[in-house]
Formats: C-alpha cells, sequence, structure tokens
C-alpha cells in the first residue's frame, strides 16, 4: 500500500501540470526606445478591443496575450511559467515601425544571470515603416525640444544685446545725470558758495538754490536727484539750524507739517515729504513760480473786480482750512503767492492752530503780524473770525492802498487794532464807499459782531462789487 502511495505521488510530480512554477523578469531594450512589449500567450482566447491593439498597426492583429509594459523601463514581470518551458514569444511595437516578433529562450536567459534582452546584451533594432514614419518619429521626439530650443536661443540672441545695451544706458545715464548735476549747480550758484547745502542731497532731491529766508527757516529749490528735471522743481523749507536747538521751534515746524496734511485743497500750497536729516529739519513743499500778492498792491489801490480776483481763492481756501479745525492765524498778502499762471496759493501755515494739535506757544506770547493781526488774538484768544479780521485789512489795503490801521511801532500798531474805530473807507476811496459796511463788519472788534463764517462775508463782498 505504501508503495503504491509513493509512485502515484511520483507520477503526479513528474506531470506538466504539477511542474515547478516561476515568475522572470525582463529588461527589454528596443530602438527606437520605449516599445510596448506584448507576450502572446498560446491557447488564450482572443478579446475583442483588445487595449494592446492601440499600440500595433491598423493592419496588425495581435493574437491573444498580456500587455507586459514598455521597454527601457522598470524589469517587467510575466506570468507564473512552467520551469520547464522553454521559450516564450513577445511582440515589440513602436509607433511608425514595423511590429517585432521575438523569441525569448528561458533556458539561455537563466543560464546567464542576466535579466537584459537580447540575451547577452544590445537592443531589439525596429524597422521604420517608411522613410515618412522615421521623420514622424523623428518630429515627436526632437522636433518640440528642438523648436523650443531654436525659439529660446533666438530669444537670447536678442536679449542679450538689449540687456547690455540697457546696461550701457544704465551706466551713461548716471554718469549724464552726476555731470548735470553738476552743470546745474554751478550754473545757479557758484561752487564758491559758502553755504554747504547747495549742491548737496536732501531726502530724494538736490538742492539747487536759496530763494528765501526767514526768521525760522531758508527756502530753497531743488530737483528730484533721479531725474535733476527742472520741471519737476520742489520749494525744500529747512529749519534754520540755531532754531533747531529748541525743541518748542521744532514742535511748531512739526505742527506746519501736519497741518499741511490734513489740508488738500487747490489753493493751498501741497507738502510732498519731510523729516530730519542730518540734523536738518524739513519740507519739501510745491514750487510756486511766480509772486506774492504784496506785488499786486498798489499806492492807489485797484480794482474791485482785480480784488475779488485776487482775494476770492484766498477767501475759499481759508474757509476750507476752518472746516477742516484750522486757523492759519498770520494771513496777510506775503503769505499768499501768485503763480505765472494766475494760480492762487496760500502758504506758511508754520503760526496755524488745530483743534487734534497741542498748543506750543508760550503762555501770553502775541503770534501774528502786527498790521494783520485781530483784537482777540492780541489777548490770546483765538477764532476762525481772526483769519476774517486779517482777510478784511488785506481787501481794505487792495482797495485803497493803504492798511486801515498804520503806525511804525508794532506796539501802537497792536493798541489801534485794540481801541480806534475803522478809519472811513469813503475818505480813501469815494467810489468805493458801498464797500465800508462790509469791510467794518469784517474788522468788528469783537468776533461775534463779524459775519458767521467767510462764506458770508465773501457772498457780501461778491453783492456790493
Amino acid at each position: 500500500m505504501l508503495r503504491c502511495l509513493s509512485l502515484a505521488l511520483l507520477f503526479l510530480w513528474s506531470c506538466p501540470g504539477y511542474a515547478e512554477k516561476r515568475n522572470y523578469r525582463l529588461e527589454p531594450h528596443t530602438e527606437p526606445p520605449k516599445a510596448w512589449v506584448y507576450l502572446i500567450v498560446p491557447g488564450k482566447k482572443a478579446v475583442e478591443n483588445d487595449p494592446a491593439q492601440q499600440y500595433a498597426p491598423a493592419d496588425f492583429k495581435l493574437r491573444p496575450g498580456d500587455l507586459l509594459g514598455q521597454a527601457d523601463g522598470e524589469p517587467l514581470i510575466t506570468r507564473p511559467l512552467p520551469e520547464d518551458q522553454g521559450s516564450i514569444s513577445l511582440v515589440l511595437l513602436q509607433s511608425h515601425c514595423q511590429p517585432l516578433v521575438v523569441q525569448v529562450d528561458l533556458t539561455a536567459l537563466t543560464s546567464s544571470g542576466s535579466y537584459s534582452l537580447p540575451v547577452g546584451g544590445g537592443v531589439y533594432q525596429l524597422t521604420y515603416a517608411s522613410g515618412k514614419a522615421r521623420w514622424r518619429e523623428w518630429g515627436g521626439r526632437y522636433l518640440l525640444p528642438a523648436v523650443v530650443g531654436v525659439f529660446g536661443l533666438t530669444g537670447l540672441a536678442f536679449l542679450v544685446p538689449i540687456y547690455l545695451d540697457r546696461l550701457r544706458n544704465r551706466e551713461q545715464s548716471l554718469a549724464a545725470r552726476e555731470f548735470k548735476a553738476m552743470v546745474v549747480t554751478d550754473l545757479v550758484v557758484p561752487s564758491s558758495t559758502e553755504d554747504p547745502l547747495i549742491g548737496s542731497r536732501l531726502d530724494d532731491y538736490r538742492i539747487l538754490q536759496q530763494i528765501g529766508q526767514g526768521g525760522m527757516a531758508r527756502v530753497y529749490r531743488g530737483v528730484p536727484d533721479a531725474t535733476l528735471d527742472e520741471s519737476q522743481a520742489v520749494a525744500i523749507k529747512i529749519m534754520n539750524h540755531e532754531m533747531a536747538k529748541t525743541p518748542e521751534l521744532i514742535e511748531r515746524f512739526d505742527r506746519e507739517r501736519r497741518v499741511y496734511e490734513s489740508l488738500n485743497h487747490p489753493h493751498i500750497v501741497k507738502v510732498f515729504a519731510a523729516g530730519e536729516q542730518v540734523g536738518h529739519y524739513y519740507m519739501v513743499m510745491e514750487l510756486i513760480r511766480g509772486h506774492s500778492l504784496r506785488q499786486e498792491v498798489e499806492s492807489n489801490g485797484v480794482s474791485p473786480k482785480k480784488m475779488l480776483r485776487l482775494m476770492t481763492p484766498v477767501f475759499e481756501a481759508v474757509a476750507y482750512a476752518h472746516k477742516k479745525g484750522v486757523v492759519h492765524r498770520d494771513l496777510k498778502p506775503e503769505n499768499v503767492m501768485l503763480s505765472h499762471d494766475d494760480q492762487i496759493k496760500v502758504m506758511d501755515f508754520g503760526l496755524a492752530k488745530t483743534h487734534d494739535l497741542p498748543q506750543v506757544t508760550a503762555t501770553g506770547s502775541v503770534l501774528g503780524t502786527p498790521a494783520y493781526i485781530a483784537p482777540e488774538q492780541i489777548n490770546g484768544e483765538l477764532h476762525p473770525a481772526s483769519d476774517q479780521y486779517a482777510l478784511g485789512v488785506m481787501c481794505w489795503e487792495f482797495l485803497t492802498g493803504r492798511r486801515p490801521f498804520e503806525d511804525e511801532n508794532p506796539v501802537t500798531l497792536i493798541v489801534k487794532h485794540l481801541s480806534e474805530p475803522v478809519p472811513s473807507l469813503a475818505e480813501r476811496r469815494p467810489d468805493l464807499a458801498r464797500f465800508a459796511k462790509v469791510l467794518e463788519r469784517m474788522l468788528a472788534k469783537k468776533p461775534e459782531d463779524r459775519f458767521r463764517d467767510l462764506e458770508h462775508a465773501l457772498t457780501s463782498l461778491r453783492y456790493t462789487g
């Protein structure tokens, strides 16, 4: 019985169906590369629309089999094959090429100890279906990179000269700007000037010329250092070095900057930049090419029409400032500019007071110009009507050629503002007696006796004129 069982097991072991099976790793290499590898499986039932058929020419019908993958990639794992199977058939498919059927000797593959196909090295050479097919294959593999490369090289050939040209132009521009800066500076002010600021840079500007000076600051003309364009010239107000030693005056200078920044009106000078650099406190402002209204005052007075033309923008600008909570406190012809194109600009808000900025005026001090100062301002009080008083003095001066109160002694002049009645306008300009009541109301000693605001005052002047 035991002998019969042993013979039966030996018979089963020797049967092909029970032979040992193993997986083979295949590494085929083809030219052109990346051919699709298809394993023909004898006896396998054909499948309609076999996915592998899409890689074969239309006139090549695949026999039933398995698509293993692409050559020259990862090792391909076939289905388990009996150990005693001597060979397999592979179909190699590549676009534009004729299919290639190869026989793989599994015995030789095993004995070689390698997984590469063909056995012993080399590649399977596929044949192009036609000359046109070869070019299509080449185009598919190399045309796009070639086109991109050609365009890239062409673009590079164009861009490199442009880049180099821009570098040269930049160097020439820098040299030309430095030369222009030197020439412009020398033309405006000789190099022997004692002012060290002339020709120097402040912020983004180059200082060219001093155009004004006051007790607190000097005003220079400057141009953007990047362009040195005279059409972009600005006024640079720099605090005097001696004044910059006093914290109270520095605060007042900064207050002026903040007041300008809070105002945006076509008849108020604009501020572009401000700060401190190497001990210099400065403001970069709009440069008005023209002169102050002082030069428009005539000894015998001007016509009402001219007075209204000059003063209306001033009224509008100051009324706008009042709505923003700003009182100028130092209105006079010198602080109003008339540009070459007849634009009126109110400036010098150095003494201006706003409701949201702290006071820096010492107790008991009087700020303002005595010839235009309102009585309540002398007493240390401040009201928007104080600016109305100053504008009334300016209107009187334009119409008559003189101010209503005059004296060489500032103290005496202040007393007149406080106590003397407004002189008769009719005595100085009989033809303008109709303006007397309007100006007398603007120059009333008490703020509450003046017009409610500047809009009402201006309307009355226009109606009278």
